[in-house]
């Protein structure tokens, strides 16, 4: 099944522009992984704060793409540099739960919104990163089965902060969308814990 982390190489290739200047000026990959850290930690604190102002939710959406370019960008600059590490690995996969948690649960706090459903789709997006760790950790394969992949994942919740940015109110399409992402969320984790190479 195709999912959006199968056009990483192609978004990579669209950053590598950004890649090569970083590069140029000596920046460590571990920088930007922990930038994405920064970003995602204080926009989703400040959201929580706002979660009620249409702007800040789009600013929120701004931030899942940007985190997604930053995790794109760290990885292609280890391998450019020749400074991929183990320390490098568990950061990025330190960035990952974080930044997951830090930018999905303040939709949680928005009027109307499903809190349950939401928590529930957050945390299992968390605990299907975690299966893939675990097989990294096993046998150096980590697993990026889909349907639900971290862009994937990016990119819905992304999508609900635009629509609710938008000034649409949250109701029954906010529920659908959650139990959606559930669902899905619930096969990915069949996928990379019992399919193919699993763990």
């Amino acid at each position: 099944m195709v999912t959006a982390y199968d056009l990483k190489p192609a978004f990579q290739r669209l950053l590598s522009p950004v890649t090569q200047a970083l590069a140029a000026r000596g920046v460590h990959p571990n920088t930007v992984t922990g930038a994405a850290i920064a970003i995602s930690v204080s926009t989703g604190i400040l959201v929580s704060f706002y979660a009620e102002s249409p702007f800040m939710l789009l600013v929120l959406a701004v931030a899942m793409v940007v985190r997604l370019a930053l995790n794109a960008i760290d990885g292609e600059l280890a391998r450019a540099t020749g400074r991929t590490s183990r320390h490098g690995a568990v950061l990025n996969d330190v960035e990952i739960l974080l930044s997951d948690a830090a930018l999905y649960l303040p939709l949680a706090l928005v009027s109307g919104a499903p809190v349950a459903w939401v928590l529930i789709a957050a945390g299992l997006g968390i605990v299907v990163e975690v299966v893939g760790m675990i097989g990294a950790a096993r046998d150096g394969a980590s697993r990026h089965a889909g349907p639900m992949t971290k862009p994937d994942r990016a990119l819905a919740f992304g999508l609900v902060a635009v629509v609710l940015g938008l000034g649409v109110e949250a109701g029954a399409w906010v529920d659908g969308a959650m139990l959606a992402l559930i669902a899905l969320l619930s096969v990915t984790f069949m996928n990379r814990a019992f399919g193919r190479g699993g763990i």
